[in-house]
């Protein structure tokens, strides 16, 4: 019993460190934030079929298994996760693609593994900047978006691009996409973000006020222009960064969007009607969905708003020994909700059930940027 009061007072004490750590170390400016200072935390959660869920930190791919055990600590090639956090995706043939980035020759790649971590393959893509990276469900291709740039003293924006190439590094097709790109505080918004359907394989590409969907053969629907800025500052609001907030919903095959700078959330049918439009209390700084229910499960800060597929809100969550919220992802094996998570420098997954209960906490020695 003693142990227990221990317990509890030691978990309230971590609730008050975080309070001041969202307000002093999460919650950072927008001039910290332009800057590339970014939170860290676990990113880019996928999983396997046997429900491994595998992630990312600077330079580091691990893997931990349904019970919460790391079973791989690898470091790899450098990747862009600083600016970008959807940069990892995993096939059904048990590939993992990740985003790196060889700085030194101003080139991207895609690094592929297998499941135990062994490099298989290192492809060269030709879009510098690649912002995210999906592989189609049935075959091993893999689809990624960024875009490209120049420089003659300042920074001149020109296209934004989707590619898709095969594991042996061929480009099998190749689309400019639609957008409206600018510069804030130097920076580049021009983020590209892509997402599958699993009913027709049709990948959605989300650029800044457009999302458009593409087959093999070219763009079959839109671009429909989508608006959801809220906020003068693109890229960084709350504990957000920028994470993953573009789904399809398998039980609609509707397209949900929003973004860190909005707490509206969007839904899109295939022909780009609006199924509704929505603003929640939270920022929509990441979002999952489940492949069972289509139930979408939206975090930001340390709070988690549960929508069914069709935007009613079902859930209101309040994680309290939590507070920046890095990324939410769901396994495929159980429904478990997983919530990657930092409070006071201590990065964390939380495994939650159906009902938004913690059922296990997991550590995670994730390496990241480190605010200066």
């Amino acid at each position: 019993m003693q142990s227990g009061i221990k317990h509890n007072i030691l978990l309230n004490i971590l609730a008050f460190i975080s309070t001041v750590f969202l307000i002093s170390g999460c919650n950072l400016s927008a001039t910290d934030r332009g800057s590339g200072c970014s939170p860290c935390g676990p990113h880019s959660i996928v999983f396997s079929a046997d429900g491994t869920a595998y992630l990312l930190g600077i330079s580091q791919l691990l893997a931990i298994n349904p019970q919460g055990n790391i079973t791989l600590n690898k470091k790899t090639v450098p990747n862009l996760l600083g600016r970008y956090s959807d940069m990892l995706d995993i096939s059904n043939d048990g590939n993992i693609w990740e985003v790196t980035n060889d700085s030194a020759n101003s080139l991207t790649n895609v690094t592929i593994y297998n499941l135990q971590g062994n490099l298989v393959r290192q492809i060269t893509i030709d879009i510098p900047m690649v912002t995210s990276v999906k592989v189609t469900p049935s075959t091993d291709i893999g689809w990624v978006g960024g875009y490209t740039k120049s420089f003659n003293g300042v920074t001149t924006i020109t296209d934004t691009k989707l590619e898709a190439v095969n594991i042996s590094g061929q480009t099998l097709t190749s689309f400019t996409l639609p957008g409206n790109p600018t510069l804030y505080n130097g920076w580049i918004y021009n983020i590209v973000k892509l997402a599958i359907s699993s009913a027709d394989g049709t990948i959605w590409a989300w650029t800044p006020g457009y999302l458009s969907g593409y087959l093999f053969t070219g763009l079959i629907y839109g671009p429909y222009p989508v608006n959801l800025l809220e906020s003068s500052n693109p890229f960084f609001i709350g504990c957000g960064t920028n994470e993953k907030w573009i789904v399809v919903n398998p039980v609609t095959n509707d397209i949900w969007m929003g973004n860190p700078a909005t707490t509206t959330v969007l839904a899109l049918s295939p022909n780009g009607t609006v199924q509704f439009q929505k603003n929640l209390d939270i920022y929509v700084s990441t979002m999952a969905v489940s492949p069972k229910t289509g139930n979408v499960w939206i975090g930001s800060n340390n709070k988690i708003d549960v929508l069914d597929p069709y935007g009613n809100v079902i859930k209101q969550l309040t994680l309290r020994y939590l507070n920046c919220i890095t990324y939410i992802a769901i396994s495929p094996l159980d429904d478990t909700v997983w919530v990657g998570s930092i409070l006071n420098g201590n990065k964390n997954i939380f495994i939650l059930d159906e009902n938004g209960n913690i059922v296990n906490s997991i550590n995670v020695p994730v390496i990241c940027a480190q605010c200066g």
